[in-house]
């Protein structure tokens, strides 16, 4: 398995701390600048929200409709991840239909980045482009199985700037850990932020 909360490689970024074998940021708030209170997580769904494959990782797997057939999803998972005190922003594939998955995480509060053409990877276009529209994101978290491609998650720490962040490598459907390592993360930022 993958390492459940990955940042990006660089060790040495000051927002970085080591805890029980996990890089995890600081989040005591460093240095002067505007008051940054949000946290957002960056949702991708088929392989992340959605397994394709593996369906051991929680024990409550169902099948629901979808535009694009049939798949299993696990209620407890999409509950904890609705849960999260973060904004959920989806960057899918599935473009404006992963609203349609609001319901099984009880939200109505999401929102969707669009594909746009350019150079790289269009996620990251999205992250950046969101993040400059949204000056009061002060965490990320961007849950994706597409990360570990090329220099993604460096991508990601580069973009990210000056916010904790968190990179989560699902392989196919977020785990439990995962999902505890997310809580962590906010967990700490919340009381970073609220200093």
């Amino acid at each position: 398995m993958r390492c459940a909360g990955r940042l990006g490689h660089r060790r040495d970024h000051p927002r970085q701390r080591h805890h029980r074998g996990l890089h995890l940021p600081n989040l005591q708030g460093e240095g002067a600048g505007p008051r940054l209170t949000e946290a957002v997580l960056f949702l991708d769904i088929d392989r992340v929200l959605l397994p394709i494959h593996d369906t051991t990782a929680w024990p409550d797997y169902t099948t629901i409709d979808s535009p694009y057939g049939d798949v299993p999803m696990s209620p407890r998972l999409l509950a904890a991840v609705g849960a999260l005190p973060a904004r959920i922003v989806y960057i899918t594939d599935w473009q404006d239909n992963a609203k349609l998955l609001d319901v099984h995480l009880g939200r109505t509060d999401s929102e969707v980045v669009h594909r746009t053409s350019g150079d790289g990877w269009w996620k990251t276009r999205a992250v950046a482009d969101y993040l400059a529209a949204h000056p009061d994101v002060g965490a990320v978290i961007h849950a994706d199985d597409h990360l570990s491609i090329d220099d993604r998650e460096n991508d990601l720490t580069h973009v990210a700037a000056h916010r904790p962040h968190l990179a989560v490598i699902s392989e196919d459907g977020l785990t439990p850990e995962h999902v505890a390592v997310m809580e962590a993360f906010l967990a700490g930022f919340g009381r970073g932020s609220a200093a």
